[in-house]
């Protein structure tokens, strides 16, 4: 019984000192690393780049990163912007230096990802933007840092990069890059009032405008729609040599007088027809608006651009009126009178042409405008009863016809509705573009002549 008590104290002391070495060989070296800051892995919180390494080792971040660093080169955009002008960068030009920068990593930290980029890259592909933009008049330096910033953080996207902001002296030139004036035979209504108000418009950098909306910002929103259009067509014809987007332009029924074919722009409030566009530049520009009296003068100023855009029309096509022709019996043989003046009707397309140092780059469509043309509505005697063969008819003293009752003073003669039309006179459809009606007769009121109450002009 006591060597059986004494073995088992033995065999507890066994499994005491094997656990214990044990343990100790398993957990005292991570014990150790923790207290001197030293492991195998990375604790959390440790960043490279911006890309977590908790519980990697340095060979499991290498390889993390490097993995990274091939779907960011595949993937990944950026590019730099001056301007109007965008050029895209090959990303396979930044140099990572993914071993020094896992040996700089620092436990439980951030830690940048080294990459580099030679300054002579930098300056071919601004030199592509613009022959100006040089180490005299860009912060290369603090350009090249930013281009490393992006790159090491490694996110697949697509990034642009303004040069603007890293010009050493910010452009406050302001060119006059397009001016419209636009005559009218009258003043408008009330122009002087609005042009006061609208003399200088501001167009916020990459963003809309709506002219109706600032109208109403500056207390117009009851401004006559006929005014308001002409300052629309001003404006909307300054700005299409520019790199400036239409949202909304409208166009009337007929093409205004002080208007050219294809540059209308109609105004009207009630009916909701604005003028509205966008500014996609980095800069603010301004439209400015000048009445002297007789004509309507609009500059759009601002930084120049580095585009060319040249306004071009194409297609113009003229639509004669037709002819409507309405019969009356009020009417002398042979009297005619003009209801509708016919007018012509127009078709254009507008595009805007892009040039970069002289060579075309691209053509974009802007409008096809459509006014259809006016019938021309006249009013036209009966034609005289023809006479049927075999009969004779003579007159009287006074040189009618003796069966033709003549009017007496006073009284009102009402023509014979028995009498049939000529045969080709019967709903006969005239020479191309002329439309024969002929009107009842039946009660010679004013209103038959203007024909049939229901009739439409074709």
């Amino acid at each position: 019984m006591k060597k059986t008590g004494q073995a088992i104290k033995l065999f507890l002391v066994l499994v005491l000192c094997t656990t214990y070495f044990l343990g100790f060989s398993r957990y005292g070296a991570k014990a150790f690393q923790s207290i001197n800051g030293v492991s195998d892995v990375y604790p959390a919180g440790t960043v490279i780049g911006n890309i977590s390494m908790e519980g990697k080792t340095a060979e499991e971040a290498k390889s993390e990163l490097t993995n990274k660093y091939a779907d960011w080169v595949k993937n990944a955009t950026l590019s730099l912007q001056f301007k109007e002008k965008n050029v895209p960068m090959n990303v396979e030009n930044f140099h990572f230096n993914i071993e020094e920068s896992v040996n700089a990593v620092v436990a439980g930290k951030e830690t940048p990802l080294m990459v580099t980029l030679e300054k002579g890259v930098v300056l071919e592909t601004m030199s592509q933007i613009s022959s100006d933009l040089d180490e005299k008049t860009m912060n290369v330096n603090r350009l090249l840092d930013e281009l490393t910033s992006i790159a090491s953080r490694m996110a697949i996207d697509e990034k642009i990069v303004s040069l603007s902001e890293f010009l050493l002296a910010k452009e406050n030139k302001s060119d006059t890059i397009s001016e419209v004036v636009i005559q009218t035979k009258e003043a408008p209504e009330k122009i002087d009032e609005i042009a006061a108000k609208l003399y200088k418009v501001t167009i916020p950098s990459q963003a809309t405008f709506s002219l109706l909306d600032y109208a109403k910002e500056q207390g117009l929103e009851n401004a006559p729609s006929s005014t308001m259009s002409i300052i629309a067509s001003g404006i909307y014809e300054a700005i299409l040599p520019t790199n400036f987007s239409i949202i909304e332009r409208n166009i009337g029924q007929e093409l205004p007088a002080f208007a050219d074919l294809g540059f209308e722009a109609k105004i009207d409030s009630s009916n909701h027809l604005d003028l509205g566009f966008s500014n996609p530049n980095t800069s603010d520009y301004m439209v400015e608006l000048q009445w002297n009296g007789q004509e309507l003068s609009v500059k759009l100023v601002g930084e120049a651009l580095l585009y060319d855009y040249k306004i071009v029309t194409k297609n113009k096509a003229d639509y004669e009126p037709k002819t409507i022709k309405q019969y009356s019996p009020h009417l002398a043989t042979g009297q005619k009178k003009v209801k509708q003046k016919g007018e012509k009707g127009y078709m254009i397309t507008v595009h805007r042409e892009i040039y970069d140092n002289g060579q075309l780059l691209k053509t974009e469509p802007i409008s096809e405008d459509f006014y259809a043309p006016v019938p021309q509505i006249e009013i036209h005697a009966l034609p005289a009863v023809p006479v049927t063969p075999g009969t004779t008819t003579g007159t009287n003293a006074t040189g009618t016809s003796p069966d033709v009752q003549q009017p007496v003073a006073g009284t009102t003669t009402t023509p014979n509705t028995n009498l049939p039309l000529p045969t080709d006179q019967q709903n006969q459809t005239g020479p191309t573009g002329t439309t024969s009606v002929s009107e009842a007769t039946e009660t010679p009121t004013d209103d038959n002549l203007w024909g049939k109450p229901n009739e439409q002009p074709k």
